[in-house]
């Protein structure tokens, strides 16, 4: 029974009510029939763009709900702060470094 807490869980869950082939959502979510099986079976974690074009089939099937968009865009906002940070404090170093040697040179 697939665990329709995740995203996978929830696609496993509509292909078999619907009577789909792993192949059939596979293919439209553009993703191999091999990889999809080991996505289902937690062999392979479920990466970002798999994740979107899976929730993208869900939305398309009118299943997709407005959790799975919404878990997706805060992860995705999380990610961008944190890379917003990371450039910040590179930034900081590098105008540190340009002030100390403005100041050494005068």
């Amino acid at each position: 029974m697939p665990d329709e807490e995740t995203v996978i869980g929830r696609v496993e869950k509509l292909r078999l009510e619907k009577g789909l082939a792993q192949v059939a959502v596979a293919d439209a979510c553009r993703l191999s029939q091999g990889h999809y099986s080991k996505l289902v079976a937690r062999k392979v974690p479920l990466g970002r763009k798999s994740e979107r074009a899976l929730l993208s089939w869900l939305d398309a099937q009118g299943a997709a709900g407005r959790l799975g968009m919404q878990k997706l865009a805060e992860r995705d906002i999380l990610a961008l702060i944190a890379s917003m940070q990371k450039d910040f404090s590179t930034l900081t170093h590098l105008l540190q470094a340009l002030e100390s040697g403005a100041r050494r040179r005068t």
